[in-house]
């Protein structure tokens, strides 16, 4: 993922060059008769911000957790190549995943309560 390690990663407001690379290309696959429908883009930039999300909170996760977010997000692998890789079932990867994922969620809605008494 490369706004993994990119320094606007916390102000970025668009797909940055690299990025765009990563993204489908009207010429690999046309949608909708080549027009994107804004539900999909608002979809997109929906998936987008909750990445950008786990990975702002990936380095306060432990242990199993944090392994399998980065095989997952950093590495690209999928759940099952990820248990292979650890020597566990995919469905402990599963379970590691939405504890994870939890407890991201938990953090960034505290921060965002946080951040709206602070104002």
């Amino acid at each position: 993922m490369p706004c993994y390690n990119c320094p606007k990663r916390d102000i970025c407001t668009q797909p940055c060059e690299e990025l765009e690379k990563e993204l489908p290309s009207m010429e690999q696959g046309k949608l909708h008769g080549g027009k994107i429908k804004t539900k999909d883009l608002q979809e997109l930039v929906r998936r987008m911000a909750i990445v950008k999300t786990i990975l702002d909170y990936r380095d306060r996760l432990k242990g199993r957790q944090k392994q399998v977010i980065d095989l997952y997000f950093n590495d690209g692998l999928t759940q099952r190549e990820i248990g292979k890789r650890l020597g566990i079932a995919q469905k402990n990867v599963c379970e590691y995943m939405k504890r994870a994922f939890r407890k991201i969620g938990k953090w960034a809605k505290e921060e965002k309560n946080h951040e709206e008494v602070s104002y």
